[in-house]
């Protein structure tokens, strides 16, 4: 056993304990403060060239939980290896693993030598819960990912919300051995911790009133010469410019729909002439926007949207928002919230798994998922949700809908 050991810190090398070059985006995963779902606000991960014996010793105090991924060997009962042990046989510049194990511990360790003691002694362990994977041989088993342990790489994907890593919801050390073991690692577990909790809203991390306004949109297919009934060279025009004129022109075609609606949403809600305002392809009344935009699919035909947008507070009167959709004539399946600020759709994917969705689909810009046969699209400035009845739609609209995530 070679005398100058590496250090004790969060393992990303498939070979040996030494830290990689990606050791920095996992510990942020780890300490993140703004992601939904952490409980453990402190955490000693003992890394990089701080990873001394003092520094150590000194980051015990007030730690909730501790972490090390690192070198174990054995004089007499276990020592943990700093970066600056470099003599073994001298138990002074190590550190007991009893000091360690005072508060709830994972570890993921190496060793060369002293496993049959070890176990011994893990067989009377008593201490705080504490999670272990002990590997031995030539260095950490290695995963998928070059220079990550498999360790490291199950370890960042049960901290992004994987469903096999968790338990109703929650990553504890409990949830987290089975998955461990059932990956070919060897695990220990004594007790339970938890280490992540996803049952919480997913919404949560950006704080009350992130909700902006209530939204329906319902598509029927439109052909562009029932707009543009002259058109006769269909060659001289781009889809674009098609698109453009069929918007421009859509009032004159919907103005007796338009009007027909208007009549009976003022009725149905008992409106005054004077909180209703009446345009070419709209109406806005007290609390709501409805209007038309034509989206092309090609030339010749794309589809007719119809919009819907409204206050919150409407969603919190059912009965009137039914009345609402009823006069507008609209049956929709999907449902949008815009949001007050914008957000990185990104963000989502650990919490969204973490409750249960699959991920379908993840742009930049956007991420897709699903959930039985109800679906999520999450964008910068709106959530849209599909798959729904009416019915479903329409009960308690927003307590429903986001209690889905």
């Amino acid at each position: 056993m070679e005398t100058k050991k590496p250090l004790i810190g969060l393992d990303l090398c498939a070979v040996s304990p030494k830290l990689g070059p990606e050791v920095g985006g996992l510990l942020a995963s780890f300490l993140r403060r703004n992601q939904p779902g952490w409980v453990q606000k402190q955490a000693l991960l003992l890394e990089g060239d701080k990873a001394s014996r003092g520094h150590c010793l000194k980051g015990l105090a007030g730690a909730e939980l501790i972490f090390v991924s690192g070198v174990l060997v054995w004089l007499e009962g276990p020592f943990l290896v700093p970066n600056d042990a470099y003599d073994l046989t001298d138990p002074e510049l190590l550190i007991p693993l009893e000091r360690i194990t005072k508060v709830p511990t994972l570890l993921h360790l190496w060793m060369e030598q002293g496993q049959e003691a070890f176990s011994q002694w893990l067989a009377s362990y008593q201490g705080a819960p504490l999670f272990l994977v002990l590997e031995s041989g030539p260095g950490f088993c290695p995963s998928k990912i070059p220079g990550r342990s498999l360790f490291a790489a199950l370890w960042a994907q049960a901290f992004d919300g994987f469903g096999p890593a968790l338990n109703n919801h929650l990553l504890s050390f409990s949830s987290l051995a089975p998955w461990l073991k059932d990956s070919g690692l060897p695990v220990w577990l004594h007790g339970d911790q938890t280490l992540a909790d996803f049952s919480g809203a997913v919404m949560g991390q950006f704080g009350e009133g992130k909700l902006e306004a209530l939204g329906f949109v319902q598509e029927r297919p439109l052909r562009v010469q029932e707009v543009l009934t002259e058109i006769k060279n269909w060659n001289q025009y781009t889809t674009d410019q098609l698109s453009f004129s069929v918007n421009k022109n859509l009032g004159p075609y919907l103005s007796l729909e338009l009007g027909r609606r208007a009549t009976q949403l003022r009725t149905a809600l008992g409106l005054a002439v004077a909180e209703m305002d009446l345009g070419e392809k709209e109406l806005v009344f007290t609390g709501g926007r409805y209007f038309y935009h034509y989206l092309a699919k090609d030339k010749r035909q794309g589809s007719l949207n119809e919009e819907l947008w409204l206050e919150l507070r409407w969603a919190q009167v059912p009965d009137s928002l039914a009345h609402i959709l009823d006069a507008l004539e609209l049956g929709p399946e999907r449902a949008m919230f815009s949001l007050c600020e914008a957000i990185e759709p990104r963000q989502l994917i650990a919490p969204l798994q973490g409750k249960g969705w699959k991920i379908e689909r993840e742009l930049e810009n956007r991420v897709e998922a699903s959930l039985g046969r109800r679906t999520l699209v999450v964008l910068p400035e709106r959530l849209e949700f599909g798959g729904f009845s009416l019915p479903e739609l329409i009960g308690n609209l927003s307590e429903e809908l986001l209690r889905l995530l």
